[in-house]
């Protein structure tokens, strides 16, 4: 009887500390990829390139911290961010300006997640050493050796205005980002310790690739070596790194109409493909 007693008492016990644990799963904290930060060399020239030449509505941002930057900003509150270096002396100027001495291009992925405190009590849980920082606005929270951090905004329910997420070629939203990866099975491995789920192999066209999710978003990792057709439209041809974005549209048609016919536009029934050459990335989009 003892014995039983005490086997009760230690499973309650345990459920209890169980119970005050806070649920900080990474997967079930994720949202979506937020927004991708992408460096260049010339805020005026992106500026022209996305308004004039692929329609969308660019809010500009301001000169701080040593940058200046533009956005893309969509109806569900995802977003695309143009970022110029100004001054190297701020933290994020010397970074923008250390990225800018390599090549132009997309920089890291911000996830959205519920909750950054969850997110740091799992990170700490795992051993997984990170740096957080916070404002008025948002919490963001980024693991040591990760090529993204995470984001957290005070006004959960936060969207830009319809003036601003309205686009002349329809863009409603960022789907899909797009990695080159020197070392595909090792990426897996890291991501899905920080949240991703691997979905498994894909052929997106006639190129093989590796689906991850995380949220309502997917990452595909594209092997360096088979993607030498992919890349051997940058200026950065052996870069590793983020390379594109899925854009999802509310009409292919009407964008097929509006996008300039070239060499760097890829056109099909079930995507259009824009290359970015100079910026090292494509932007894909779909319905």
């Amino acid at each position: 009887m003892k014995f039983l007693l005490s086997t009760f008492f230690l499973v309650l016990s345990i459920t209890i500390i169980f119970a005050q644990v806070p649920d900080a799963n990474i997967k079930s904290n994720a949202i979506a990829i937020d927004h991708i930060p992408v460096v260049v060399g010339d805020l005026k020239s992106i500026k022209k390139l996305l308004s004039e030449s692929l329609h969308f509505k660019v809010k500009a941002g301001r000169p701080h911290e040593g940058i200046e930057n533009c956005f893309i900003k969509f109806r569900d509150g995802t977003y695309l961010e143009f970022t110029m270096p100004l001054d190297s002396t701020p933290g994020i100027g010397r970074y923008y300006t250390r990225f800018l001495k390599q090549r132009q291009g997309g920089t890291a992925m911000a996830i959205s997640v519920q909750s950054a405190e969850r997110l740091k009590n799992d990170l700490r849980a795992r051993n997984i050493p990170y740096k957080d920082d916070s404002n008025r606005v948002w919490k963001t929270v980024e693991p040591t050796l990760s090529d993204h951090f995470y984001i957290e905004y005070g006004d959960k329910s936060w969207k830009d205005t319809p003036e601003n997420t309205t686009h002349p070629n329809g863009a409603l939203a960022l789907q899909s980002v797009w990695v080159v990866s020197g070392d595909v099975r090792a990426d897996r491995e890291r991501y899905a310790t920080l949240g991703f789920t691997d979905i498994g192999k894909e052929v997106w066209m006639d190129l093989p690739v590796r689906r991850l999710t995380i949220g309502s978003s997917d990452l595909f990792l594209v092997d360096r070596r088979a993607g030498s057709t992919l890349t051997s439209r940058f200026d950065a041809r052996d870069m590793n790194g983020i390379a594109g974005f899925t854009l999802k549209v509310s009409s292919l048609s009407l964008l097929k109409n509006m996008v300039p016919k070239s060499t760097n536009t890829l056109f099909n029934s079930k995507r259009i493909v824009c290359f970015l050459n100079e910026y090292n990335l494509f932007i894909e989009f779909i319905e």
